[in-house]
């Protein structure tokens, strides 16, 4: 089976090396009332995982290709993968992917929780 773990802990091996050094109030601070701290960002990340992770390697851990070549994605597939690339026009997140709400230009998220997660 495909070890898909593996890119999400080089990942966050990562993200520790990018938080060295940042306090919990720049980790928390919005750059905009409507932009998302980074704090924020890693909620968003870690809910992202835990939906899609599971089903990737049930997938994955299948014997054999349940789908017939040419793959072609579909409409919806298209689109969403158009609107997550670079300098692409963003498309709202949706609710259970969204981090909780926040006031102002401040987040209030347990950066060890959401970090250790």
């Amino acid at each position: 089976m495909t070890d898909l773990r593996a890119p999400y802990i080089e990942a966050r091996e990562r993200l520790h090396i990018l938080l060295d050094g940042l306090d919990d109030d720049a980790f928390n601070a919005k750059p905009a009332p409507d932009a998302w701290s980074a704090a924020e960002c890693i909620v968003h990340l870690n809910k992202i995982a835990k939906g899609y992770l599971p089903l990737m390697e049930a997938a994955a851990a299948k014997s054999e290709p349940t789908g017939a070549p040419p793959f072609r994605y579909g409409i919806v597939s298209k689109f969403f993968i158009d609107s997550v690339r670079p300098g692409s026009r963003p498309i709202p997140t949706g609710a259970p992917m969204r981090p909780p709400a926040a006031d102002g230009l401040r987040s209030t998220i347990d950066r060890a929780r959401v970090v250790d997660r």
